[in-house]
């Protein structure tokens, strides 16, 4: 019961930051698994790039039933992160677990810095 009530709260959590942002609360369902599943780095990058796909679809497609898509972009944009995701995939097991959990913060913090000085 404990793992079903703590899947429901990371769910529902990391849910609502992605309908509200629109970026698939990777990080945050990342340490989710880390932390409250106890999943090894490797684990939560790949568990968390198939749960981002269910997220994705159904976010996406409210956004789209309000006129919030671009196709071109969007057509673009999925395929450059198709070839990337593959890519850095195959990274994951050639990097020590300690470069992934620091690339895993560094990255939206860096993300949050170029947004915050950039507009």
């Amino acid at each position: 019961m404990k793992f079903w009530l703590n899947a429901f709260y990371v769910g529902s959590f990391t849910g609502i930051i992605s309908g509200i942002f629109g970026n698939g609360s990777t990080s945050f369902i990342q340490v989710g698994l880390l932390i409250i599943f106890g999943c090894s780095i490797q684990k939560s990058v790949g568990t968390t790039l198939l749960i981002i796909l269910p997220i994705a679809l159904i976010g996406g497609m409210g956004y789209f039933t309000v006129g919030y898509l671009d196709v071109v972009l969007f057509l673009k944009v999925v395929t450059g992160t198709v070839i990337g995701s593959y890519i850095g995939a195959k990274f994951t097991n050639r990097l020590q677990s300690n470069v992934l959990k620091f690339l895993m913060i560094a990255t939206p913090a860096f993300s949050a810095i170029i947004l915050f000085f950039g507009s």
